[in-house]
């Protein structure tokens, strides 16, 4: 069968891009069919999405509409109305300004009148595309999560990182968030563009319980008719231990100096540490930090065990 293309050219006449019809089912419906297989005979695009529409026809298996987003990706067939039949052809097609599309459906010549018809089909859903990204800065207790948004041309109506202990995830998912919680993006929501481009979007989150693996996920959602709710994967990542103190210990003390000691076990975090100390008359065992008055001396330490 004769395959065929749509080219798409700037107002100058540059050519831009070939739209091959490789990534469509074809219409025999498996993909190992892929190509505008059959006649084009209808082209259009969608006001709302600026989605590519092309009708595609073979007399012996019917017709179809294929959707294209303005990148060239196939995203989606039409092959029957909304009573179930399939399409003899998708002779023209038209779209308005609410993203309906209309297909004028003809069986040919010699058929009964009622086997031509336009058929009318909504708009589907443009929801958020999402990335996510490797927790960052994990300490214990607190971590960064990230991920990007593209609104895909919506305004976004919310935007929040989820997350959930693994031993939760296992059993609900994220439907009960009370074993972690829900941040918001940064940049909020309502600051970023309705556009079609990808924005970073980060969280930082307190409050996990060192040594416990958590799962996260970035959600987003859309506004309008045309909106929605688009989650992304669920990323896992374990929340470090925080660092223990066996002992500490002074010594060669004398009127002028001493050396402070201590043992410690990073626990595979890499740690910073200090020495604080203060003058027994200043120090203040019931203040919020009873070292206040005295000194201190900051050390780190890189380790894996």
């Amino acid at each position: 069968m004769t395959s065929h293309v749509v080219d798409e050219f700037e107002a100058s006449g540059k050519f831009i891009r070939a739209f091959t019809g490789e990534e469509t089912p074809g219409l025999g419906g498996s993909h190992e069919n892929g190509g505008f297989g059959g006649f084009l005979q209808g082209i259009a695009v969608d006001p709302v999405s600026d989605h590519l529409l092309v009708g595609v026809n073979d007399n012996a298996t019917g017709g179809a509409v294929d959707e294209f987003d303005p990148a060239g990706h196939f995203l989606n067939q039409i092959t029957r109305t909304s009573e179930g039949h399939r399409l003899h052809s998708a002779f023209a097609l038209a779209t308005d300004s609410h993203g309906d599309i209309y297909v004028v459906n003809s069986a040919g010549s010699g058929v009964q009148p009622d086997e031509h018809a336009v058929d009318v089909y909504g708009p589907g859903h443009f929801l958020p595309s999402l990335t996510l990204a490797e927790a960052s800065r994990r300490k214990p207790g607190s971590a960064l999560l990230s991920g990007s948004v593209n609104p895909e041309g919506l305004p976004l109506i919310e935007c929040d990182f989820q997350y959930v202990t693994e031993a939760v995830f296992q059993k609900t998912g994220f439907s009960d968030l009370s074993s972690g919680g829900k941040a918001p993006c940064v940049p909020a929501a309502a600051s970023i563009p309705a556009d079609s481009s990808f924005h970073p979007v980060e969280v930082k989150i307190a409050g996990v319980a060192s040594g416990t693996t958590y799962r996260y996920r970035l959600v987003a959602t859309s506004s309008g008719v045309l909106g929605g709710e688009s989650p992304s994967a669920a990323f896992a990542f374990t929340a470090p231990h925080a660092p223990a103190v066996d002992s500490t210990t002074a010594s060669n003390i004398s009127s002028i100096f001493a050396d402070l000691n201590a043992q410690i076990r990073p626990l595979g975090a890499d740690t910073t540490y200090q020495f604080q100390y203060v003058e027994a008359v200043h120090y203040e065992p019931g203040a919020e930090d009873p070292y206040a008055a005295g000194s201190s001396v900051s050390l780190s330490l890189r380790s894996t065990s």
